[in-house]
């Protein structure tokens, strides 16, 4: 067999040019907590324009010249992420060869781990179908296809993936593939020639991959046109309750990972009000590896609180300004405490991702006792939602309330006992299952983060509290 890249060849125009495009969403304020969908990689140029003169041939089993390939041709090109992300899609400029009007029209997307500089395991296939014709048979660049996971993928700041595409299964009488990946049409800024990177090829079903060049080394090779997106994972945690004479600490820990050599792990900490904005003291910090900080919010310094008696406070972890991710690993954990005793009352362990949807144990509430249920939005992304309580049966009880709030606003919905006429003691005591039901918001995805606590209607002190945990999704019996 001819090398695949000689014999392809035909399909490349001296029009190939590229330039890397990162085009990453900028946010370090405090009103902003990382969780906001970004651009970790892209290929695409402005308006997400690229070369409508050429690509990489993908195709079916023996599907004849220029190819003719028992495993028909596949291929693979890796990008890096520079954050730690939650893939939230990934966008391609792929469309189908029409002028044989036998073909099937469809393609496979898959993305990949990197094993050795070679695609490794899978982590999820897609198969598309309706594509726009390919942009070397056509003056006008269609519109590209997008992908979106079904599964939570997190991808590692740092580490290679690789988007794969082929030809897909057939079904029973389906005719053969050829689709076209296209290039990128941007310069490489270094030096003004075409945009290059690692591309491979699989002409065995992806078995064996060899370099874009004929042979398995790597070169630098014309990249195709593409988009990763997704929520960068920071450090988050719900809201947690204060009341006066009480202090808020947030506390983060550098590691376990080391970051380069001479440089900390750096990070803004704060607070949001019910408004969603700044509130209370801020401080930038800069760890070394095992090195902790705190920052406390004294409730005694709120003057509002005062008059409210209690107040649902949002601590955050912000990348530092001019940054929207963080350059090293960060754990970090939340408290309220007493000014005089030192007690707690609350601590919750700071997560990498909130459940959009969250799910919440059943919850006990006793006599003389409040049981509030609250949420928030964070950054662009709206909470669209309505929250209530169900009893012990599954039923509706108590009020409910609709909620929209956008910019890290956050909400409350309270069920107090009296409304219920518990009897006091324990045997009284009934548990009770907290409820945010999502809606929508134009189309638009929407999270509603929240947190469920019971505190005394005499002290307003906190008793029990939880923040939502993800859906449960069982394994598929096999």
């Amino acid at each position: 067999m001819k090398s695949p890249s000689l014999a392809w060849n035909v399909l490349r125009t001296l029009s190939k040019v590229g330039f890397l495009i990162l085009a990453l969403l900028l946010h370090s304020s405090l009103c902003n907590t990382a969780i906001a969908q970004v651009t970790l990689y892209s290929t695409f140029g402005p308006g997400h324009s690229y070369d409508i003169g050429g690509g990489y041939p993908v195709a079916s089993p023996d599907h004849g010249p220029p190819c003719s390939c028992p495993g028909g041709a596949q291929v693979a090109a890796a990008f890096t992420a520079p954050f730690k992300a939650r893939l939230t899609g990934i966008e391609l400029a792929v469309g189908y060869n029409p002028l044989l009007g036998t073909l099937t029209n469809q393609v496979q997307v898959e993305l990949h781990s990197d094993l050795k500089g070679h695609p490794g395991a899978l982590l999820e296939s897609w198969l598309v179908t309706g594509l726009s014709p390919a942009p070397s048979v056509i003056t006008v660049a269609p519109k590209p296809i997008s992908v979106v996971p079904t599964t939570e993928i997190k991808l590692q700041g740092s580490k290679i993936y690789w988007i794969v595409l082929s030809a897909g299964p057939l079904a029973p009488g389906m005719n053969d593939v050829l689709d076209i990946w296209s290039w990128t049409s941007l310069l490489e800024p270094i030096y003004g020639g075409p945009l290059s990177g690692h591309v491979l090829w699989s002409f065995d079903g992806e078995s064996t991959w060899i370099d874009e060049g004929g042979d398995q080394t790597p070169s630098a090779d014309y990249l195709p046109a593409f988009e990763v997106r997704g929520k960068l994972l920071g450090v988050k945690t719900p809201l947690v309750p204060i009341i006066p004479s009480q202090i808020v600490r947030l506390t983060i820990v550098a590691g376990p990972i080391t970051p380069p050599p001479g440089v900390p792990v750096e990070a803004v900490l704060g607070f949001l009000g019910p408004d969603g904005n700044p509130i209370g003291p801020s401080s930038q910090v800069s760890l070394n590896p095992g090195q902790t900080a705190s920052l406390d919010l004294n409730a005694n310094a709120l003057p509002a609180l005062a008059q409210l008696g209690r107040m649902e406070i949002l601590p955050v972890v912000a990348p530092p300004a001019g940054s929207v991710g963080f350059n090293g690993e960060i754990r970090s954990s939340v408290e309220v405490f007493d000014v005089a005793t030192g007690f707690g009352s609350v601590f919750v362990v700071g997560s990498e991702t909130l459940p959009e949807a969250p799910i919440f144990a059943p919850q006990a509430l006793a006599s003389g006792q409040n049981m509030r249920l609250n949420v928030f939005s964070v950054d662009s992304t709206p909470c669209v939602a309505t929250l209530g309580f169900l009893d012990s049966n599954g039923t509706p009880i108590g009020p409910t309330m609709p909620v929209t709030l956008s910019g890290g606003q956050s909400a409350s919905l309270d069920l107090n006992s009296a409304s219920l006429g518990i009897p006091s003691g324990a045997p009284g005591r009934i548990e009770l299952q907290p409820q945010v039901t999502l809606g929508s918001a134009n189309g638009s995805s929407v999270a509603c983060p929240a947190s469920v606590e019971v505190f005394d209607n005499s002290t307003g002190r906190t008793r029990t509290y939880q923040s939502g945990s993800a859906p449960l999704v069982l394994p598929t019996a096999p």
